[in-house]
């Protein structure tokens, strides 16, 4: 016999950790399944894989904020798109111009974005609470165009 949660909630695996990433609220989560608060708390004891399910979105956005919060602190290489204008001119063999056409052609140029202080001073206050220190120790000192900036929070 299968019961309720193989009938209606393992299928839909895949869209609870969906609704837990966009927070959807528990008791929307509920009514989508169509189960009762004290079976869900139940099937997440007894189902190691639903309370995965929730628990990873969790933890996967965090690592994206993260890296976002890294990425952003120590800076990044980019690709862009740019509408160049180009110009193509004739000439004759005797050096007289005698046409002049312009396009505009689409290029990639890559591109740096330096690292955003405001980041660094998130990235570094996020470590000291993980290692334990108090955020007031806080320094940040950033070489720009040859001046040095330091601040501390």
């Amino acid at each position: 016999m299968t019961g309720k949660y193989q009938k209606q909630v393992a299928p839909r695996l895949s869209e609870i950790e969906a609704w837990a990433v966009q927070e959807v609220p528990r008791e929307e989560i509920l009514k989508r399944l169509g189960v009762s608060e004290t079976s869900f708390r139940r099937y997440r004891k007894e189902y190691p894989e639903l309370e995965k399910a929730l628990s990873l979105s969790e933890d996967s956005l965090d690592r994206q904020v993260l890296s976002a919060l890294h990425k952003n602190a120590v800076g990044f290489s980019f690709t862009e798109q740019q509408a160049v204008k180009v110009k193509d001119t004739e000439y004759t063999e005797t050096g007289r111009k005698i046409a002049e056409n312009e396009r505009v052609e689409v290029v990639e140029v890559e591109r740096f974005k330096p690292g955003d202080v405001s980041a660094q001073k998130a990235w570094l206050s996020l470590r000291g609470e993980k290692d334990g220190e108090d955020d007031n120790d806080t320094r940040i000192v950033v070489e720009i165009g040859g001046e040095v900036q330091e601040w501390s929070s």
